[in-house]
C-alpha cells in the first residue's frame, strides 16, 4: 500500500513538516531532550523535521497509523487526507488532492 496524492508533493511535504514541529515533545522522535533539540541551529531542527516529514509519509504507506509521543498521525485514505490528533482532538489535517 501506498499514500495516494495528486497534490503537489512539496506543498504536502511543507504542510505536513510544519504539522509535526506542532507536536509536542516531537524531538523525542530523534531520542532527543528538550534541551538538545533547543541547542541546535533554527535551520538544523526544520532540516530535522522535513526528515521526520519524508520519513512519516512513507511509514503511513506501510501502516495507516503512526505514534509520535502521545500525537497520532492517521492516512484517511478515503478522504485522501492525513490527520494529526494530540488525544481525542484532531489539530491539523493535510489534503493530499
Amino acid at each position: 500500500m501506498s499514500v495516494r496524492f495528486s497534490r503537489n508533493y512539496a506543498e504536502i511535504h511543507r504542510d505536513l513538516t510544519d504539522a509535526i514541529g506542532t507536536i509536542d515533545g516531537f524531538y523525542r522522535f530523534f531520542d532527543m531532550n528538550a534541551d538538545d533539540w533547543h541547542k541546535l541551529t533554527e535551520k538544523d531542527r526544520y532540516g530535522c523535521l522535513r526528515i521526520a516529514a519524508d520519513d512519516i509519509f512513507y511509514g503511513l504507506g506501510a501502516s495507516r497509523t503512526l505514534h509520535v509521543g502521545r500525537t497520532v498521525i492517521l492516512y484517511d485514505r478515503g478522504r485522501s487526507v492525513i490527520k494529526i490528533a494530540a488525544g481525542r482532538k484532531v489539530t491539523h489535517v493535510i489534503h493530499l488532492i
